[in-house]
């Protein structure tokens, strides 16, 4: 439904811009960190973490095309989401075996 529809627009949203905006933060602290030329700078590896978390795998290898991204940088953006993706995993988990607490702490309406 629109509920559905508008969620996924947001949480769209939120990664792609998420992605630049937390390169400029780091940038201000560690330029070296976020830097990188060419084929491995890290604003194109992070367009195929964007990919796969808007769309999987599939959207994270043709970004990796579309944006020509270096295997070293790629190899290191795959390493990430996997990574957070595991750990995202748990805390759904943990979040599930707990959904009554958590229901009643934030006075979630579950009649539905």
């Amino acid at each position: 439904g629109p509920k559905a529809l508008i969620m996924f627009l947001v949480g769209t949203l939120g990664i792609v811009i998420g992605g630049p905006l937390s390169i400029l933060v780091v940038s201000v602290f560690s330029p070296d960190l976020v830097g990188g030329h060419g084929p491995d700078a890290v604003w194109r590896g992070m367009t195929t973490v964007a990919g796969s978390w808007i769309g999987g795998g599939a959207n994270q290898a043709s970004m990796k095309e579309m944006f020509e991204v270096g295997g070293d940088i790629f190899s290191v953006m795959v390493t990430v989401d996997v990574i957070v993706a595991n750990i995202w995993m748990a805390v759904l988990l943990l979040m599930a075996a707990n959904h009554k607490k958590i229901d009643a702490a934030t006075g979630a309406d579950t009649t539905a």
